[in-house]
């Protein structure tokens, strides 16, 4: 028989100590899940595009952007060549015209 995922009302949180208890460590860690890894994104030739898998975030680091925009549901923005940390969603596009060789990253969410 397995344990109760959720720790019984009259289960202490907290040990004398101030850590949290056992039971308590398996209910948040059953709760919070866990993280998904960084994906690295791999540069093709200027401009290239990059498409979200899921939601997230691509981060830029290095090299010489010139050109950043962003494709949402048919509308397209342009963004500042500074700007390091691009939130995405499912589907969203990237297209980033650079010198230099930036190293890309997707942060999950």
């Amino acid at each position: 028989m397995s344990a109760a995922i959720v720790p019984s009302s009259k289960q202490k949180m907290v040990t004398p100590e101030g850590t949290v208890t056992p039971e308590y460590q398996r209910f948040f860690n059953a709760i919070a899940g866990s993280a998904t890894p960084f994906a690295s994104v791999t540069r093709t030739s200027s401009p290239m595009s990059y498409t979200a898998s899921g939601s997230g975030h691509l981060n830029i680091n290095g090299g010489s952007i010139s050109g950043l925009s962003l494709r949402r549901a048919g509308s397209t923005i342009t963004l500042s060549a500074t700007t390091l940390m691009i939130p995405m969603s499912n589907g969203d596009l990237v297209t980033i015209t650079y010198t230099g060789s930036p190293t890309l990253t997707f942060i999950p969410a």
